[in-house]
């Protein structure tokens, strides 16, 4: 269990930053995403932007691509903003979606570590809800990438060695609660 910004108790949730322009009732993979709404999956891709490469990388516990996955982290999306702030950057405003990641298949559902991706399954490890509160701080690499981006005076990427929780398929978010 983690502590939420209030001061209560969290139980096992996962977060997703909720898309500026969000279109029908499921959260989608950007694959699926470029066959129904490809504008939308033009804008969401940008994030990619001379790293187009990754959106290419197996996911080979769930059998697909990177852009066939869903995006979660277990890290409260206070305490990213507590660190972007602690090294100067302003405070997001951004919505999140917070979902309880016993929702999730875990058949369909994998853990992404930010190995050194030596072989080619060994950043994976298998999701168990059980076991979420080992990823549900910001790894002290990623504040130092937060403080360097700073120093250079560029943007960071957000889950920069944080790891990922990875869902293959759409999920309905009508019933995800949605946090600031």
């Amino acid at each position: 269990m983690q502590n939420d910004s209030s001061g209560g108790i969290e139980m096992n949730y996962l977060y997703h930053m909720k898309p500026k322009k969000i279109v029908g009732e499921e959260l989608m993979p950007l694959n699926k995403l470029k066959e129904m709404y490809p504008e939308v999956y033009n804008k969401e891709v940008e994030k990619y932007s001379g790293r187009l490469i990754v959106t290419k990388r197996k996911v080979f516990p769930l059998n697909c691509l990177w852009n066939d996955v869903l995006h979660f982290t277990a890290v409260h999306p206070s305490k990213i903003n507590l660190a972007l702030e602690i090294v100067g950057f302003d405070k997001l405003t951004t919505e999140w979606f917070r979902i309880d990641a016993k929702t999730l298949n875990p058949r369909l559902t994998t853990i992404y570590l930010y190995g050194e991706r030596k072989v080619k399954n060994e950043d994976f490890t298998e999701f168990s809800t059980d076991e979420l509160i080992k990823y549900n701080t910001l790894p002290d690499q990623t504040l130092d990438y937060y403080k360097e981006m700073h120093e250079k005076g560029e943007r960071p990427l957000l889950f920069h060695f944080v790891p990922h929780i990875l869902y293959k398929g759409s999920i309905n978010f009508k019933n995800f609660e949605e946090i600031k």
